[in-house]
């Protein structure tokens, strides 16, 4: 009877954690990174001799404009608030790690979701980014299910380092490919 109380005092204290933190902030860096590394392509203004209607291809490129505008403002207000985010959670958090098994995997598993979005390609980029996305935040609730909530910060960090340097050190002389530069050889090439 005793057991049965403290587990349902347990399982009610962690409940009311969960519901009362509906993002943490080791996420809200995750999406941080993701938007400074992510930028929204710019429409081309339509040219007079190659489009037929032109007015409606202006209106359809102002469209586009205001579009893009969104888009860049979400970047802004994700790579300032998460920034910001970012330096509270590095200067109230110690840096003292329970489980380096656990944060060893964690580290593991972003580096692979930061790298997808890293090396996929321009077009796909944006939902590449919405399911890496959805992915970190079910291994950020499994993480902090089981307790890892240090470790799950510290190996978001240390993902996000990896794959800055590995962007740095290989990414900018090794850019990701167009598929549309692809060439098929046939049996008649």
């Amino acid at each position: 009877m005793v057991v049965r109380a403290k587990q349902a005092i347990i399982s009610s204290e962690y409940d009311e954690k969960v519901v009362s933190e509906p993002m943490s902030l080791g996420f809200l860096s995750f999406v941080f990174f993701t938007a400074l590394f992510w930028m929204p392509t710019a429409p081309t203004e339509p040219d007079e001799d190659e489009v037929e209607d032109y007015d409606e291809a202006l209106k359809a490129y102002t469209k586009k404009r205001r579009s893009y505008a969104v888009w860049l403002l979400i970047r802004l207000a994700a790579v300032f608030g998460g920034g910001l985010l970012l330096v509270i959670t590095l200067f109230t958090e110690p840096l003292r790690l329970d489980d380096s098994g656990g944060f060893a995997l964690l580290l593991g598993m972003y580096s692979l979701l930061l790298l997808g979005i890293q090396r996929a390609e321009n077009n796909r980029r944006i939902i590449t980014a919405v399911f890496m996305i959805f992915c970190a935040l079910l291994m950020e609730r499994f993480a902090a299910f089981r307790g890892y909530d240090l470790a799950n910060h510290w190996a978001l960090y240390g993902a996000l380092l990896l794959n800055y340097a590995f962007w740095f050190l290989i990414g900018q002389r090794f850019p990701v490919g167009s598929s549309q530069d692809i060439e098929v050889w046939g049996m008649d090439a």
